[in-house]
Parts: structure tokens; C-alpha cells; sequence
């Protein structure tokens, strides 16, 4: 959202990494800040997880739901105080690699893990893409943490501002949304 609260649209698409830019009740939280976190539009997500169930014969709707989920426990609880950033619980190597030993074997736990593995890659390699290397030590959380709101760079391209389109990150959600277009056309087109 833009500071006068209207959604801000990066390349026709709604950004999903939500904004708060005025604090509830004038608070001056960090918590509150705008998610300097964001490294990849959330729809990107989807589509990465779209393209993997495809290649890899997974359940579509399993891998959709595990790369999704990190953000469905990380926002929350950076929201609410709960935890300093919203990179942190379930963006973490360590907590893919529980997953990991603690799944069935079943498809669809394999196609949840897949899901939840790529978008943490995803969120690692948009990123590394965009010259944040230092901001991968949210992969080892609980040791390793984002720097905090006050070290971030003035004018930071991130999901959802302007300045995001200019970036390579930006450059390879487009790249990736071109061949899950292709995908789905070669997949009606075979249908």
C-alpha cells in the first residue's frame, strides 16, 4: 500500500506482501513497520509451486498449501509481536529439515514439504538476486536474524513498491511467470 493507503500494483499484480505503514493507535513498533522481510511477490509462490507439482508429479493442491505456509505462520506472529521479523519460525532451514525427517512418504506430504523448501528458496534467492546476502542469516533462525528495521538501506526495492520492477528479482518472477504461461498453454493444448 502507498502511504495514502491505496494498493500499490507492481506489474498488474496486487502485492501481496502486506504494508503497514501507520502503527495501530499511533504505536511506534517496530512489529508494525513495513515488511522489510519480503523478498518475492506471494502469488510468485504459488506459480513456483504450480510449475514444481507439474514437473515433478506432485499434488498440485498440496504444494500449493506448503508454499504458502510459511508466510501463513511467519506474518502472523510478526504481526503480533510474537516474534521480531517476519522471516523467522517457518523460513528456517531448521524447520524444513524437521519437516523433512517427520514426513510419511505420502504424496502429499512430500508435495507440502516441496512446497514449503521452494518458497523458502524462492525467498533466499530473490534476495541474494537483489544484493540482500546479508539478509539470508534468517535462514538460520533461531541463531541467524535479518538485520534489524533501523540498519535497512533508505530506498530498498522490495514487493510492492515501484522501485521492485527495476530489480532482478523482479526480472526472474517475470521470467518465471512466462514459463508457467507456456506450461499451462502446453498443458491445455495437450488436453
Amino acid at each position: 500500500m502507498s502511504a495514502s493507503g491505496t494498493p500499490v500494483l507492481v506489474g498488474g499484480l496486487r502485492s501481496w506482501t502486506a504494508r503497514i505503514d501507520q502503527p495501530p493507535s499511533g504505536q511506534h513498533s517496530p512489529y508494525h513497520a513495513p515488511d522489510p522481510s519480503g523478498s518475492v511477490l506471494f502469488p510468485t509462490h504459488i506459480v513456483i509451486a504450480y510449475l514444481l507439482a507439474r514437473r515433478l508429479d506432485c499434488s498440485l493442491p498440496w504444494t500449493v498449501a506448503g508454499a504458502m505456509l510459511p508466510d501463513l505462520i511467519d506474518k502472523p506472529l510478526g504481526r503480533v509481536g510474537e516474534t521480531d521479523r517476519y522471516h523467522s519460525v517457518a523460513h528456517s532451514l531448521l524447520s524444513v529439515a524437521v519437516a523433512r525427517a517427520g514426513i510419511d512418504g505420502t504424496r502429499a506430504a512430500r508435495s507440502l514439504w516441496l512446497g514449503w523448501a521452494s518458497h523458502i528458496g524462492a525467498d533466499a534467492a530473490g534476495m541474494g538476486l537483489n544484493g540482500r546476502s546479508r539478509d539470508l542469516a534468517f535462514l538460520l533462525w533461531p541463531i541467524g536474524r535479518e538485520r534489524p528495521y533501523s540498519q535497512l538501506p533508505d530506498g530498498l526495492p522490495l514487493p510492492g513498491r515501484r522501485s521492485y520492477v527495476r530489480t532482478r528479482a523482479f526480472a526472474a518472477e517475470l521470467a518465471i511467470w512466462v514459463a508457467a504461461g507456456a506450461v499451462a498453454l502446453g498443458a491445455a493444448r495437450d488436453a
